[in-house]
């Protein structure tokens, strides 16, 4: 809400598994609509964690026993893309 302010921002998009917050929903809301700023949030059943998507796809694997070491690297060795 500061950076919206400050940057004279009136529209904000909530996204990812914290847009399911309630909380947040109704704070950032109630906040955003004193500085005239609409606030746009996915569905509830859209709104995934990140943890849950990535232990379905380990599931495949899992049942396959195709385990990794425990030393392996979380970062991708292909480099970084920038959108």
């Amino acid at each position: 809400i500061r950076y919206c302010r400050l940057h004279q921002i009136k529209r904000i998009l909530v996204a990812g598994g914290v847009a399911a917050n309630t909380g947040l929903r109704n704070e950032l809301a109630a906040n955003a609509q004193k500085i005239g700023a609409e606030v746009y949030f996915p569905s509830i059943r859209l709104c995934m964690d990140n943890a849950a998507m990535v232990g379905a796809a380990a599931i495949s694997k899992y049942n396959r026993k195709l385990y990794s070491n425990l030393d392996v690297n979380a970062f991708s060795e292909k480099g970084i893309r920038l959108l």
